[in-house]
């Protein structure tokens, strides 16, 4: 899959609370994102945004917390939960 431009995305560079790409399981740390092409910043937020749990307001998994978890079943669970 091709990576999304930032216009393409809705990125905002920083977002005023909320949901964060710091909290988000395709950011990649320290300023990566899977889906968003470019430097991206911890703070920001795009529409692709997307917690490890699927849900706003649950606590989020780092990439250090699923080593043991392939990326194919987190995408699985998300889509079940949505």
């Amino acid at each position: 899959m091709a990576k999304k431009t930032k216009s393409e995305a809705d990125y905002e560079m920083a977002k005023s609370g909320g949901d964060e790409c710091a909290d988000c399981q395709w950011f990649e740390p320290p300023g990566g994102c899977e889906i968003v092409e470019g430097r991206i910043s911890p703070r920001g937020w795009c529409k692709f945004w997307h917690g490890a749990a699927g849900r706003r307001g649950e606590r989020v998994m780092r990439r250090s917390e699923v080593t043991r978890r392939s990326l194919g079943e987190l995408r699985s669970r998300a889509e079940t939960e949505l």
